[in-house]
């Protein structure tokens, strides 16, 4: 909506036949009054002249791009911490597992195989271990 250019409401336009024309001129008028105020209030605006025009890059003001970008440091280093700490629970578990005897639990990588020496294991059944 463009203020500095406003929409006035011409009374002359309504036709004889509108029902309850009284309420309409009413509006009209009440409209037309709004319109000037409003055009009064953003033609002060834009004549002073340390008025700065409203740009996208204002909305977000610096400090709060400053403190999303710290939040989003702080996230991806919690991240990788608990993805180190996971790491860690998942090597003591298969440590574990070899030192109870559980071999055929661990996938073939974790046994120390290659690749091409693993393509030939295949997973037995849903929770069974890996045979050849």
């Amino acid at each position: 909506m463009d203020f500095l250019n406003p929409e006035y409401y011409d009374i002359k336009t309504i036709s004889p036949d509108c029902p309850n024309k009284p309420l309409l001129i009413e509006l009209y008028k009440a409209m037309n009054e709004q319109n000037e105020r409003l055009w009064m209030f953003f033609e002060d605006i834009d004549s002073d002249p340390g008025h700065v025009a409203m740009k996208l890059a204002f909305i977000k003001p610096r400090q709060h791009r400053a403190s999303f970008n710290k939040r989003k440091k702080e996230a991806e280093a919690l991240r990788a911490e608990r993805a180190k700490e996971q790491e860690e629970d998942s090597e003591g578990y298969k440590q574990f597992l070899r030192d109870e005897g559980f071999d055929d639990l661990l996938s073939p990588q974790d046994r120390g195989h290659t690749k091409a020496q693993s393509d030939g294991y295949k997973r037995k059944g849903r929770f069974g271990g890996w045979v050849a």
